[in-house]
């Protein structure tokens, strides 16, 4: 190998070093003019792709070097989706050619060690001649060498924080080469197994920017509040710059300008500290933000920047994580930095996307998960209003039980780096109010290290790290995905303990954890991940946000996570398929878990997101007293600007409604509020806090919170269908072997005694049954359904609820029972069931038919119900229960009772992998109708009954992979259920289904409906 090559290895191979030619961390700034004297390096650039680092085309990086037979790539991008290399996705693991056993543990493999070869000119003005000429590299994974015009530069690593460099005696007016050598993979990927995809590039924006060389290097910012006073401090410590500063502070909320002083600057770190009498407080409920500008003058010139400046101050005490004095509960969620098709280089407008539906579903914390974010991040979550956890890049996850990088030193200078960076570049921001030293990366010094570090730069905020299992590094607790009983039992303080079979667990991959009561008795406790959102999921998240409020040494917990992390793959027919992991030929591969997301890779939110938004919301309303009390969850608001409005529905159709303009009350507090007598019939009252007026993120009139009541009568709602005319008389029945009709008028329907399902339903001469209604006993599982075959799928065929699938294979009407009294009919046939006994039921009572079903499981079943595929002609439907969008019995209480339309083509949800979708729960009522036809079902007797229509059969939709892969249209699916289970979420890949969310066995599940076909208008 030759010299050239040899220093690229050492630096690639060697975990100490970090890093070679590149400027400090600071943060960002807007300085004036600033764009004009930026050139940005994005486009395509010339590229030249090698599967090995020894195969790294030498002396690339020279001005004569001929790259004419190169391809292109686009910068910022991933290689992997330009086709080079091959894209993996792996949830806790690492890529094969990162050694994770034995002597490989902490190595790269030679053989298996891409490099990405890219080269690009640029045009210098006369005028940049001396100034500060600043190299700037938004983003690059995973660790890079970089030359201009031939000369060395530097290397960096740290993929996800920006690296700059001093560019100044290298470039020279007219063109200038850059050459940059991108690795896949080097020591640092050791520390960067962030539940993410492995590709690699350059993937954020490259700039070349000519500063004053007088300017100021960095301003870092610290602006505490007295919260008894109102009083505020503002420390500025400015590094480098030389000449006259002044300082001016701008309230953005008066317009109001001071001077707060002038210092003269040497060039070397100058402290600066200043005074300000009663400032406006940030926080996320009200982010008020100053404008804080720093003018420099040096010979007649006058550098000037800007930054916002947030007011607040960060403390715990005693249990309580307090912001401004006041205690704060985080309603937060994980969030990655992604995008479909551009990966890291997330559109400005997706990322303010982001934050306003966060806003709007009232979550009020994100955890950056699990890397710094870009600047605009931050200053979106100032602006808006967002509490930030702000974590390094440094997670092991698939190493950190063999101590990488636990107490190994060789790692310990790039923990330190990426803890300095992350602080440096966000410590000014006043929406950071957490540092979190990493994620599931072990223990060990490298986190007293990583603890050092924060505090040698900034001490105004508190420290996390969920892998500290002594408390000696983290001044929270921090649990990952506790159930609602760990909850209670930290909540009360008593020791948590660990089962064993979550010390088997631990040996795979999981991390449960014992503490004493006495270890976390005087801290407060985060769920940095809970509620695990992957695809049809989020049961049962009330109860945790219940808790968090109930007890008060927790203070909330972060929702994993935001976005779906599948990328966009454009299909020959022009469809595009959200690609997961395996689909790009990825061995190995943790395939879905990459779609975790309450939204969509596009942003789409999927059902689960209006459950956040109803459980997260900051006003709790109850209904009695002669009223409504309204009791403010809000730390600092007071709810002026909402106008309260109210609704009694009678079955979904509105009898009475006001508005209340004015609902005040103190942060926290409570208010009743009077409603007039409402009429005796109603059966649901809804209540809603509207805003008064538009803000950053909503419109007026927005609803952010709400609650619904039940009313009076019980008696479900009447289907809405008006018999027909030529249906008098009465219904006469008919036998031929073992198929029972029953007729009236037009109308018949056929009953099969011995299959045990009705094989035809005609209005005249038109079969509305395309497939036989039968008894439905399974669905097409979810991924929690799937439990530990999520990770090993050869365990798929041991999925106990697959018995319930062929247990529908093999029913049987065992004996039919015909019974007739005066003009009634009722047909009961006993049903033979592996694993059930029952017996359903065909009967009239005067013009209504009556379709009964009964069933007692000896073991837990996954549904109780009736399937059928119906005329495609009913492409619409009706339904009077919970909507408008999916739920499930532990997800629903972000869905209200009400009567609701949709064409059948929107009532399924896609999900990346296709699976159980599109239920609508406590439903007294459904409709089918279109071309002149309708089909209705009514509860007669038994509880509300849950229902999903869908254009593709249960069989196609449980066999698909991709949601592309099922129909838009077709003849609709109709699952009609007595009950079925809930979706679970507590814990990762589990269903983990609390008692009520459960189909025990055992019990009697009995339901009758009345069934009416008839033409429709």
């Amino acid at each position: 190998m030759s010299g050239w090559r040899d220093a690229l290895r050492r630096d690639v191979e060697d975990p100490a070093t970090v890093g070679r030619g590149r400027l400090p961390a600071r943060a960002d700034t807007e300085w004036t003019d600033a764009a004009r004297w930026t050139v940005e390096l994005d486009g395509r650039w010339p590229f030249h792709w090698s599967p090995r680092r020894d195969q790294v085309p030498e002396g690339f990086e020279a001005p004569e070097f001929d790259d004419g037979g190169w391809g292109t790539v686009a910068v910022p991008g991933v290689w992997e989706l330009q086709g080079y290399g091959t894209p993996y996705y792996l949830g806790f693991g690492f890529p094969p050619s990162l050694g994770v056993r034995g002597r490989r543990l902490g190595t790269i493999d030679p053989a298996d060690s891409p490099t990405g070869a890219h080269r690009t000119w640029f045009q210098v003005p006369p005028q940049w001649s001396g100034r500060r000429v600043v190299l700037r590299f938004g983003g690059v994974k995973a660790a890079m060498h970089v030359w201009v015009n031939g000369v060395p530069v530097g290397y960096s690593e740290g993929s996800m924080t920006p690296a700059e460099f001093d560019v100044s005696g290298l470039v020279r007016p007219g063109a200038n080469l850059l050459a940059v050598l991108v690795h896949r993979y080097c020591t640092g990927s050791f520390l960067e197994g962030q539940d993410m995809w492995s590709l690699s590039g350059i993937t954020r924006g490259v700039t070349v920017t000519a500063e004053p060389a007088y300017a100021p290097w960095d301003l870092a910012v610290e602006a505490d509040r007295d919260p008894a006073g109102g009083d505020g401090t503002l420390a500025l410590t400015v590094t480098g710059g030389t000449g006259r500063c002044r300082v001016l502070l701008t309230d953005r909320g008066t317009g109001a300008t001071a001077e707060l002083g002038t210092a003269d600057l040497d060039g070397a770190q100058t402290l600066l500290r200043y005074a300000v009498a009663g400032t406006a407080p940030w926080s996320a409920e009200a982010p008020h933000l100053y404008d804080l500008t720093v003018e420099l003058v040096r010979a007649g010139e006058v550098w000037r920047a800007t930054r916002a400046v947030g007011f607040r101050r960060v403390e715990i005490a005693g249990t309580e994580i307090r912001v401004n004095g006041r205690p704060v509960i985080f309603h937060g969620v994980n969030r990655h930095d992604f995008h479909p098709r551009r990966i890291w280089d997330v559109p400005s407008a997706v990322r303010r996307q982001d934050f306003t539906l966060m806003k709007r579903a009232n979550v009020n914390a994100v955890r950056m998960s699990h890397y710094p974010n870009p600047t605009e991040v931050y200053r979106l979550c100032d602006e808006l209003g967002l509490y930030v956890v702000d974590e390094a890049e440094i997670e092991s996850h698939g190493v950190r039980r063999r101590g990488l990088p636990g107490a190994d030193p060789r790692w310990h200078a790039s923990v330190a780096d990426r803890i300095e960076r992350m602080v440096r570049r966000s410590r000014s921001h006043p929406s950071v109010v957490m540092w979190s030293l990493g994620n599931e990366a072990g223990d060990g010094t490298a986190f007293d290290l990583a603890r050092r570090t924060v505090l040698a730069l900034d001490q105004t905020r508190p420290v996390h790290y969920e892998g500290d299992t002594d408390l000696r590094n983290s001044d929270v607790l921090s649990m990952m995905y506790p159930t609602p009983d760990d909850e209670r039992v930290l909540g009360e303080r008593r020791d948590l303990r660990i089962t064993l079979v979550q010390r088997a667990l631990n040996v795979i991959a999981a991390d449960h954890k014992s503490f004493r009561a006495d270890q976390y008795a005087d801290r407060p406790i985060l769920a940095c991940e809970y509620a695990h959102a992957m695809e049809n999921s989020l049961g049962n998240l009330a109860e945790h946000v219940e808790n968090f409020h109930r007890y008060p040494n927790w203070a909330g917990g972060f929702i994993w996570d935001w976005v779906d992390q599948t990328i966009d793959v454009d299909l020959p027919d022009g469809r595009v398929r959200r690609a997961y992991g395996g689909d790009f030929g990825d061995r190995p591969s943790d395939r879905y878990f990459c779609a975790n997301g309450l939204v969509a890779a596009d942003r789409e939110p999927h059902p689960a997101l209006a459950e956040v938004a109803r459980v997260y919301q900051h006003v709790v309303f109850e209904h009695g007293d002669g009223g409504l009390r309204l009791r403010s969850r809000y730390a600092f608001d007071d709810l002026s600007g909402f106008v309260l409005r109210w609704r009694a529905d009678r079955h979904g159709e509105p009898l009475l409604r006001g508005e209340v303009p004015d609902v005040r009350t103190c942060p926290g507090g409570q208010l009743l509020v009077a409603l007039p007598e409402l009429p005796g019939d109603a059966t649901t009252l809804t209540a809603s806090l509207v805003h008064r007026g538009a803000t950053a993120w909503a419109e007026a009139g927005f609803e952010q919170a709400w609650a619904q009541f039940r009313l009076g009568d019980p008696a479900p709602a009447p289907l809405p269908l008006v018999a027909a005319a030529e249906d008098a008389g009465g219904w006469e029945l008919s036998r031929a072997g073992h198929l029972i009709t029953l007729s009236r008028g037009p109308r018949s329907i056929t009953l099969d005694t011995a299959a045990a399902r009705i094989t035809a339903l005609r209005l005249g001469g038109r079969e509305l049954l395309t497939e036989p209604l039968r008894l439905n006993l399974w669905r097409a599982e979810t991924d929690n359904d799937r439990g530990w075959a999520n990770f090993k799928p050869v365990l798929a065929p041991l999925i106990p609820a697959r018995r319930w699938r062929r247990a529908m294979d093999r029913v049987r009407g065992r004996r039919a029972r015909v019974r007739r009294d005066g003009a009634d009919h009722e047909v009961v046939v006993r049903l033979a069931v592996p694993g059930a006994r029952g017996r359903l039921s065909v009967a009239t009572r005067g013009g209504e038919l009556l379709l009964g079903l009964e069933l007692v499981p000896r073991r837990a079943p996954v549904r109780v119900g009736w399937l059928g595929t119906f005329a495609p002609e009913l492409t619409d439907v009706d339904w009077y229960g919970r909507g408008p969008h999916e739920n499930h019995r532990d997800r629903s209480t972000g869905a209200r009772l009400g009567r609701w339309s949709a064409p059948v083509s929107q009532l399924p949800h896609g999900y990346a992998r296709p699976q159980e979708n599109g239920n609508r729960t406590d439903l007294d009522w459904l409709l089918l109708h279109g071309g002149g036809l309708a089909v209705g079902f009514g509860r007669v007797e038994g509880e509300p009954f849950e229902a999903s229509v869908r254009p593709y059969p249960q069989e196609l939709l449980a066999a698909a992979e991709h949601a592309d892969e099922l129909p838009v249209a077709g003849p609709p699916t109709v699952s009609l259920d007595i009950a079925q289970r809930g979706v679970g979420g507590d814990q990762p890949g589990e269903l983990a289904l609390r008692e009520y969310a459960r189909l025990p066995a055992g019990r009697r599940y009995r339901l009758t409906m009345a069934l009416h076909w008839q033409e429709s208008a």
